[in-house]
């Protein structure tokens, strides 16, 4: 119950995300032409699953947003749950599973990514309910078929939400192999790993885009600059998670490095190294601007050491010493998760995220502000003999994309988007003569940075600022 409260009170607060118009948009499309637009995901680098599972949702809401994000609310709980489990697997007293349940509710990390429509969230699900089952596939005693059966279903799925997933390697390794057992730990490895893989290529027999699939890898990792990335990307980590893992548990889980370093307790380790080897190849070959919510999936292996050390630490009765550190951390990131989540429910611009978070979600052509504002003028402005053509900066994502998912949830045709390049020196021919032929009104929607066009002040019909300073602002020109 409080899982849902927090989550889903004031769930759209936050303008919709270049990424999820996107994502959201390529769902309505499913809808319209399902023959055309199936694997359409496949051509700009994406597998097709959170696609598909954004559909049922979009048929039974009105708001397409708060749709998609539903699905990743969803989501999130299945996760908190499977979390719950792993802690009954492993045998955690009440005090480790009371925090597990707590942090799946309230960490940065979960509250703030299970509150977007993007596959992130569905992602680190398939990697919980992955680790659940290997963990019951690494035990000595038989085969455990069924578990097999059904890690390797995780991991495939996980590939057809996304391909980092690929990134789950290391854990599937680490939690499978049995120094006691190898020859049968290697067996289980291959079968998990290949019939993953397996799932994936199906796709190549449903889609002539499959082989478009990896074209946009290059974008993200790349083999130069190594040591400068480690540098780089790196601090970045410790920042993101200093924020969004909050002080509390990073100090915690460096005081159980310490702690552990003098117990035999492999299974920690195990988690520490899974959540490592998932972010390490991040760090050293991430190109560009790597987002905060790309390293998503490896806080949960290191949330779930966490949360075995505090059960270690909470039963220690040498070390009383290890329930104050523990209540200490936890009151700190407790009171650092209320903060964050009280911010983001009044005062998007003093939500305390990363500098790279805020750029995208705050500042730039990539946050929604202003859609649903330009939206409602245009529609207000528009009537049953006037038609109004918003020529938006930029062919995709946000505002184009976000302009054509209101509108095709609305099923209002007064209403067309063109979109033009993002840089606005000039107004393309093609747009000007698609505006006179098919419409009364064009109005041209742009960043202001992004404005090199000389326009004359009584032209400029709207400007919708963004909510923190020197941000830059959405304008509305009439062009015609």
């Amino acid at each position: 119950v409080v899982y849902f409260i927090v989550r889903l009170w004031r769930l759209t607060f936050l303008p919709i995300f270049a990424d999820e118009a996107i994502y959201l948009r390529w769902s309505q499309l499913v809808m319209t032409d399902a023959p055309r637009y199936l694997f359409f995901a496949l051509n700009d680098g994406k597998t097709p699953l959170q696609i598909w599972l954004n559909i049922p949702f979009l048929v039974l809401m009105k708001d397409p947003l708060a749709a998609g994000r539903l699905l990743s609310v969803l989501v999130g709980w299945g996760q908190m749950v499977v979390v719950w489990m792993i802690g009954k697997k492993m045998k955690w007293g009440k005090m480790a599973q009371t925090v597990g349940l707590g942090a799946s509710i309230m960490l940065p990390w979960w509250w703030f990514n299970q509150r977007l429509a993007l596959m992130d969230t569905l992602l680190t699900f398939w990697l919980a309910l992955l680790i659940y089952f290997l963990l019951e596939v690494r035990r000595e005693d038989g085969w455990r078929v069924k578990k097999i059966i059904a890690a390797t279903a995780c991991f495939g799925l996980a590939l057809l939400t996304k391909i980092p997933a690929i990134l789950f390697l290391p854990t599937i390794v680490l939690l499978t192999f049995n120094f006691k057992d190898w020859r049968r730990s290697l067996i289980k490895i291959l079968v998990i790993s290949g019939g993953g893989m397996v799932m994936l290529a199906s796709l190549k027999y449903l889609s002539e885009s499959f082989s478009r699939l990896f074209s946009r890898g290059g974008d993200f990792l790349g083999t130069g600059g190594v040591m400068s990335n480690l540098w780089i990307h790196s601090r970045e980590v410790m920042v993101m998670n200093s924020k969004y893992l909050t002080l509390g548990l990073v100090a915690l889980l460096l005081v159980q490095m310490v702690y552990m370093g003098s117990k035999k307790n492999k299974e920690w380790w195990l988690l520490v190294l899974s959540g490592l080897g998932f972010a390490l190849p991040i760090i050293l070959f991430g190109r560009g601007d790597v987002y905060p919510r790309y390293y998503l999936p490896s806080v949960l292996p290191l949330m779930l050491a966490v949360l075995g050390g505090i059960d270690k630490m909470w039963r220690d009765k040498k070390w009383p010493l290890g329930k104050t550190i523990v209540k200490g951390c936890l009151v700190v990131g407790l009171a650092q998760s209320v903060i964050f989540m009280r911010n983001s429910y009044s005062e998007l611009a003093g939500l305390d995220l990363t500098a790279d978070d805020q750029r995208q979600y705050l500042d730039e052509w990539s946050s929604g502000f202003g859609i649903l504002e330009v939206l409602g003028a245009a529609q207000g402005r528009a009537s049953e003999n006037k038609r109004i053509l918003l020529i938006s900066e930029g062919d995709f994502g946000t505002p184009t994309d976000g302009f054509n998912l209101y509108l095709f949830a609305r099923k209002d045709d007064r209403v067309g988007v063109e979109g033009i390049w993002w840089q606005v020196e000039s107004i393309p021919q093609t747009a000007l003569e698609r505006a006179a032929n098919e419409y009364d009104e064009a109005w041209l929607v742009v960043n202001s940075h992004r404005m090199m066009m000389e326009m004359e002040e009584e032209k400029l019909i709207m400007e919708i600022a963004r909510p923190r300073e020197r941000a830059a602002s959405l304008q509305v020109w009439r062009i015609m």
